[in-house]
């Protein structure tokens, strides 16, 4: 099944890759450039892997630089707000 990296650099998620997320080592290297570009982004951009669910993104995982890569289980998990 298709997935999304997406990024957030400015309010707005935006699109990086599509990709299989049933491909092991595409999966890996997807997470790999996604916690990249968090750690050397300017202003602490978010990151998040989402797969489109009729026209909408239902987030998967979301990247925290202190936890790293952990599930979404709240609307809050996926816009990177403080619990």
């Amino acid at each position: 099944m298709a997935s999304i990296l997406q990024i957030n650099t400015a309010g707005a998620w935006r699109h990086v890759c599509e990709f299989d997320v049933a491909d092991g080592p595409a999966m890996s290297h997807v997470m790999e450039a996604g916690a990249t570009l968090a750690a050397y982004g300017l202003n602490s951009p978010k990151v998040r892997i989402v797969q489109m669910v009729g026209g909408y993104a239902n987030p998967l995982l979301r990247y925290d630089r202190e936890s790293g890569w952990r599930p979404v289980l709240t609307h809050a998990d996926a816009e990177g707000a403080e619990s």
